[in-house]
């Protein structure tokens, strides 16, 4: 599968916000590339729509992927179902483009590090933490004493040893 970079997600982008009405949010690794942050390669465009959006709207998304020169399966909308799971998630959107019908955002670093909660596979840890230190050169505000609160709660139910040391070590660099 083609490799998505900065350059191609661009390029996608600008050509849905023309062609797809309402709010568009590009998710999970493809946020990374989106922001020039070049820290492990990524193959789909995870993408969530409006409550509104139609099987047309998903078409059309995977029209302006194979005009791009990306498989149909490189649109991934499954990371939605996270998203939808976040209480008050709206209200931690940044704008990366509007068009003539719709616009296209990205979570700030804090819904960002909540959508790769639900998971925390290493490959999410490395995400957050490419994340983190983003948000910390761009000035970014973070709640971090929220994300602590979150992931100090889900500690306590996590039975895998492993993922458990990954929320430790988030955690711990929150507070740095």
């Amino acid at each position: 599968m083609k490799k998505i970079d900065n350059k191609l997600l661009m390029e996608f982008i600008k050509k849905a916000v023309n062609r797809l009405s309402g709010d568009w949010i590009i998710i999970g690794g493809s946020v990374l590339q989106l922001l020039n942050i070049d820290v492990r390669v990524t193959t789909d465009i995870d993408v969530a729509g409006p409550d509104s959006a139609t099987q047309k709207d998903t078409l059309t998304l995977m029209d302006v992927a194979t005009e791009i020169g990306l498989p149909v399966e490189a649109i991934n909308q499954a990371a939605s179902y996270f998203l939808y799971k976040i209480p008050d998630w709206q209200s931690s959107l940044v704008l990366v483009q509007a068009g003539k019908l719709g616009r296209i955002l990205r979570p700030n670093t804090g819904l960002f590090i909540k959508l790769k909660l639900a998971r925390l596979t290493p490959s999410d840890l490395d995400d957050c933490l490419a994340m983190l230190h983003y948000a910390k050169q761009q000035k970014e505000q973070i709640d971090t004493k929220s994300l602590q609160k979150i992931i100090k709660s889900m500690m306590k139910t996590e039975t895998n040893g492993e993922k458990k040391h990954r929320m430790q070590f988030l955690f711990a660099e929150l507070s740095l």
